[in-house]
Parts: C-alpha cells; structure tokens; sequence
C-alpha cells in the first residue's frame, strides 16, 4: 500500500511533466480537477520549459510528503498574486517545494504545501516590484 500512493504522487508530477492534462486529473480526486488543472496549465504557460524533479518521497499512512524542485524559462505570461499578470522575463528560475498528499483509494484527495515563492520572484528579478507593491497594500 505505502509504494501504491508513493506511485499516485509520483506519477501526478510525471504527467504534470508531460502537460497531460487528462491523465493529471486521474490522479485527483474530482473536487482538484478544475483548480489544479489551471495551476498546472498556468504553470506551463509560464514556463514553457517547466520541469519538476521529486528529489525526496516520504510516506506515513495516507500521507505522501515530497520535496520537489521545479525549473524552467519565464518565456511566457505568469499570475502572482500580488503582483498580478508578469510579462515575460526570459530567466531561468529553480524553486522548491514542499507538498504533502492524502492519497485515497488511488487518488490525490487533498494537498498541503509551501513553495520558494519569493526565491522565484527573486531570480526573476522582481523583488523590487513585489515589496513596493506589498507596502502600497497597507
């Protein structure tokens, strides 16, 4: 049972790889089809050249943690959630992350996660923009 649901997260990045739309959302549970599937479509759109590496897998009971690192261009329109729509900037960027996965009855039921966001923002060179953008929110 603990390499089944390690093969359901395993194989949910595996598709994201491939920009299989289709067989990602197998792997979820209904209620993530239509959020996962535009964070992942987001995603490639942003970075056309996106791929995620799963560099740790650990896994308690229904539970799957990964440690990932994604890489990528930023060669196409991004949304960040303060700063809004960031046009291209044609940097290479390489951010981790952390996720954990319930696994039920072989699919992805729910996600808890936390990712290098402003590390991305900071190769990207958009610190400046962010901070200024943050402090105009106050």
């Amino acid at each position: 049972m603990v390499e089944d649901i390690k093969t359901t997260v395993r194989t949910s990045f595996d598709v994201i790889n491939k920009n299989d739309l289709a067989a990602f959302q197998k792997a979820l549970a209904p209620k993530f089809h239509a959020a996962f599937t535009d964070v992942a479509k987001r995603a490639h759109t942003a970075f056309p050249d996106m791929k995620l590496t799963v560099d740790d897998v650990i896994s308690e009971g229904d539970k799957v943690v990964t440690r990932w690192t994604m890489t990528g261009t930023h060669k196409g329109l991004a949304r960040q959630s303060v700063l809004g729509e960031v046009k291209p900037t044609g940097k290479r960027v390489t951010v981790q992350g952390i996720t954990i996965h319930q696994v039920q009855n072989g699919v992805i039921v729910d996600t808890w996660g936390v990712t290098g966001k402003l590390e991305a923002l900071e190769q990207l060179g958009l610190m400046a923009e962010y901070t200024a953008a943050l402090a105009h929110k106050r």
